[in-house]
Order: C-alpha cells, then structure tokens, then sequence
C-alpha cells in the first residue's frame, strides 16, 4: 500500500493510536476518510486515485495531471466535500512547489569531467606555447604591457596543472576527499591563493593599462619603472601569498559549503569568521571585479573620446593592441566569472539567497572557463605569437611533405 508522506491530515481526523504512531496515510486511509465524509465510497476513491496520480506524475506530466484532475473529478455543492478535496490539493501543491524547489539542477558528472578534461588540456597546450614565446623572444619580454600577462598566464599554468587535475579526478572516481586529508587541503589552499591572485593581478593590470596608454611619460627612467610597473606586481603577489599562507598555515578545520558538490573549493575555517569572510570577499573579489568592469568602460570611453589624437600617435598600432588585449580579457572575466561573484554576493548580502544557491553550480564550473580560455584570448591580441605559430606549422608540414617523398 502507498503512503502518502507528505499528506498531513486535518484536526478531527486520525486519531486513533495507529494513526498517531506512524504519522503517515495509506491509499486506503484516505479512500475510508474521504468515504466516511462524503458517504459515497466510489466518489472518495474516485478523489483519492486521483490525487496519487498526480501525485506519481513529475515535471510537465505533473502540471498537466493538476488540470486534468481539477476538471475530471465531480464536484458536488457539499461544502464538506469541497473543504476535504481543496485540503488534498493544497497539501498536494505545497510538496510540488517544496519537492521542486529542491530539485538540485546539476550538470552531469560525466558531462563536467570530459568538459574539464578536453578544456584543461587544450588551455595548457596554448599557455605554454604563448608563454614560451613570451620569455624567448626579447622584444616581446622587454615591453612593459606584456609583464602582467606573463604573471597572468603563469597563475594560469599553475592553476590548470595544481587544481584542475584535483577536480577532474573527483569527477571520474565520484568521490569527496576527507577535509582534514593532505591532499584536500593542499588543493583548497592552492585554489583559494592562486583564484584570488589571478582576479587582483588582474584589476592592477586594468589600471596599468591606463597608465601605459595615457601615461607613459611616466615611465621613462628605470626607477619610475621600477616603482610604478615593478614593484606594484610584487607587493600583490607577495600580498596575496602571505595573506593566504598565514590563514591556511594556522586554521585548523576546512568547512564543506555544499555536501552533493565535492568540486566545490570549501572555505577555510577563517572565512567562518563573518567580519574575515566580508574582508575577503569584498576587498579581494567585489572590489577588483569593479575595478575591471568600471575601468575597462573608462578606457573604451577615454579612447573614443580622444581617438582624433590617438589616429595621429605614432605609437597607434601598439596602443590599440594594448586595448583591445585589455577589453578582451576584461569581456572573458564579465562573462565567465562576473556571475560567480554575483552570486556570492547575492548569497552574502541579498534576499536572493535561495535563487543564487540554485545557479550557485552553474556559476562556479563556468568561473574556471576564464582561466580556461585566457591562453587564447592572450594568443590572438599578439600578432607575433600568431605568426611563429604559423612558421612552425609551416616547418612541420614540410618536414613531413619531405618524408612522405622519400617514401
């Protein structure tokens, strides 16, 4: 016999000994109760298969079922009846609205790993590549705007060769790691230090823009060079490692956010602190996020304004890769990691808190397509970079020309 769990019976009824133990309804308690009620059996049972249908049905099935059982069942003048009948239905509809809201809409598991996989493998290929040409080329080492993308790229190829490894072995085994394990919280710990870094290196690198572009006067002599390009990248760097280090060093515990999502990176036990977790939050993530946006639409805004001067600039061609390099990076941030800080706020200080925690996976697997897709962005605002990648093909395809004529 079905129970209906999630039917709780009015005042009056059930209340014999039984009824009270189990605190459940067969089908056939709620055929005699409606019954008794109405004093027509084949009505009541009519009511009440009715109401399992639907309450067997799921999704569309379920909503078209609400309309057809609201029609279908024959209603009479009988306020009893109809007091009985609405009871079941509201009750009915309540668990639908709560079962619904509960519905957890993941991303497959199999759908995430092969995802991850080919992602993270394409990304390192293409980071290693720009880099290597970045560091061996001394043109391209020695101009000031590509420093921070180096570092960029570099937190990149740290973080696809550290964490996305971690996570796409979480998916392909289903597993969650003990949170007090070495592994899991050198995972964690590396995240959080390199996730936070990359976003911060970042907001500087759109302020840096600025400077480069309308300010470059101001780097003509190496110690002006040196204390406004050099030594700012250290002080984040060396700000962020320390930071972090010192909490990961000295906090005792991991707290897990989200049991059903093992990939979920936990916060530490500091971050349980409310005034810590603020700090953290809008110091090292609200605020570069604004920082990127806001500046980015100020420099696209500043350009269009002076681009009379700008056309006449010798250095035109140079400027206007270091914009749209910029902008590219800042558009790829917008639309893969702008929703996850959206949602962290919304979850910290909103009442959307409920709507966020819905989309709250969604947001965090797309977050790491940023630093998934930064090596291209990279790659194609560097013309150099482009056509040594096209030299090689070109060098490899003969070679291989070459062999298959010998054959």
């Amino acid at each position: 016999m079905k129970y209906l769990s999630f039917l709780q019976p009015p005042k009056g009824w059930g209340d014999d000994e039984e009824r009270k133990k189990n605190k459940r309804w067969t089908e056939q308690d709620m055929i005699d109760r409606v019954s008794t009620q109405k004093g027509t059996r084949s009505q009541g049972k009519s009511c009440v298969l009715n109401i399992i249908l639907l309450a067997s049905a799921s999704g569309e099935k379920q909503d078209r079922c609400i309309g057809v059982v609201s029609y279908n069942i024959n209603l009479t003048n009988d306020n009893l009846f109809l007091r009985v009948y609405f009871w079941l239905m509201s009750n009915l509809i309540d668990a639908y609205i709560e079962n619904q809201s509960n519905i957890n809409y993941e991303i497959s598991r199999s759908v995430q790993l092969w995802l991850y996989l080919i992602s993270n493998i394409l990304s390192i290929l293409c980071c290693c590549f720009v880099l290597f040409y970045l560091l061996i080329d001394r043109t391209l080492r020695t101009e000031l705007h590509n420093h921070v993308i180096i570092v960029l790229l570099f937190i990149c190829l740290f973080y696809e060769s550290i964490c996305i490894p971690f996570i796409v072995y979480n998916y392909y085994f289903d597993t969650s790691w003990e949170t007090r394990s070495i592994s899991y919280r050198f995972w964690s710990s590396i995240d959080i230090v390199l996730n936070r870094s990359q976003l911060i290196i970042l907001a500087w690198a759109t302020i840096e823009r600025h400077i480069l572009i309308f300010h470059g006067h101001w780097l003509l002599t190496k110690e002006k060079r040196f204390y406004i390009h050099y030594l700012p990248i250290i002080i984040l760097i060396v700000y962020c490692l320390v930071w972090y280090c010192l909490f990961i060093l000295f906090s005792s515990c991991f707290n897990i956010n989200n049991q059903s999502n093992s990939n979920v990176i936990s916060y530490l036990c500091m971050l349980n602190h409310r005034n810590i977790k603020h700090f953290d939050l809008i110091c090292h993530q609200i605020i570069p996020s604004f920082i990127i946006i806001i500046l980015s639409i100020v420099l696209l805004l500043r350009v269009r304004w002076q681009k009379t001067s700008f056309y006449q600039s010798a250095d035109w061609t140079k400027q206007r890769r270091m914009i749209v390099q910029i902008l590219s990076i800042s558009m790829l941030y917008f639309l893969f990691y702008g929703p996850w800080i959206l949602v962290m706020i919304c979850v910290q200080f909103s009442s959307l808190k409920k709507i966020a925690l819905n989309i709250m996976t969604y947001a965090f697997f797309f977050s790491d397509y940023f630093i998934f897709l930064l090596p291209f962005v990279c790659y194609a605002s560097l013309p150099e970079v482009q056509l040594k990648l096209k030299k090689l093909f070109c060098y490899l395809l003969q070679k291989l020309q070459s062999r298959y004529n010998r054959k």
